[in-house]
């Protein structure tokens, strides 16, 4: 399911949701690529454009074999999967429509959480990034012990949120991650594909594919 804009809350999604959590990396916030790119001139003596740099992550991301990276022939840089299976990486620039996408929901009555597969250091890149006052917690698997998709990590998020499964929405980039994380633990979900690299019949049935973080903000109603 496309979701489109203007798309009411009755017609996306099962059930109204009382806590929206947030995947953290390539959902609100991206690679920096001028601190990547020091790694690269560190390690390979070249630079890169940010469009290079932009496609080989895409690429890397979207090619992988039982949860890893492969090595993918002709990247616009050398064994690019170097940099990104190993975390050298840091998510710090904010994404296009993310702070009018809180306000919104905000402004809607949701309650907004953070939950990411990361190694402790996603509550310092939203800081750095300006939105940590958005959200009640931030939930970093490197910190709790366990990553998406396993369901302990969304029943700690219901614990910390003090809520059942079924009043959880996540959304995120990652299918088996957050898509089928979320639905396996009892939550409701929605993808978030900028660049629609996700087929939508991958999707399970009731799971909106969003291009746009205000897209999926206006489809829900105002809290009544």
């Amino acid at each position: 399911m496309i979701a489109k804009s203007g798309t009411t809350c009755q017609e996306v999604f099962m059930k109204r949701p009382r806590v929206i959590s947030f995947d953290a990396g390539h959902t609100l916030v991206y690679a920096n690529f001028d601190e990547f790119n020091q790694l690269a001139k560190k390690y390979y003596g070249q630079s890169f454009t940010a469009d290079q740099l932009k496609e080989a992550e895409l690429r890397t991301r979207y090619n992988k074999t039982n949860g890893k990276s492969t090595v993918l022939k002709n990247l616009p840089l050398p064994d690019v999967t170097t940099f990104f299976s190993g975390g050298l990486i840091w998510f710090k620039t904010l994404g296009s429509g993310v702070i009018p996408c809180l306000e919104t929901l905000r402004a809607k009555g949701f309650r907004l959480l953070v939950l990411s597969n990361a190694n402790g250091t996603v509550e310092q890149n939203i800081k750095d990034a300006g939105i940590r006052a958005y959200f009640e917690h931030v939930v970093d698997s490197g910190l709790v012990g366990f990553e998406k998709p396993d369901p302990r990590i969304f029943q700690h998020v219901c614990e910390l949120a003090r809520i059942g499964p079924d009043e959880l929405l996540h959304i995120g980039d990652s299918v088996p991650a957050d898509v089928r994380g979320a639905t396996n633990a009892g939550a409701q979900a929605a993808l978030f594909d900028p660049d629609f690299r996700v087929p939508s019949g991958s999707l399970p049935p009731h799971v909106p594919h969003y291009r746009s973080l205000l897209h999926f903000a206006a489809s829900f109603c105002p809290a009544e």
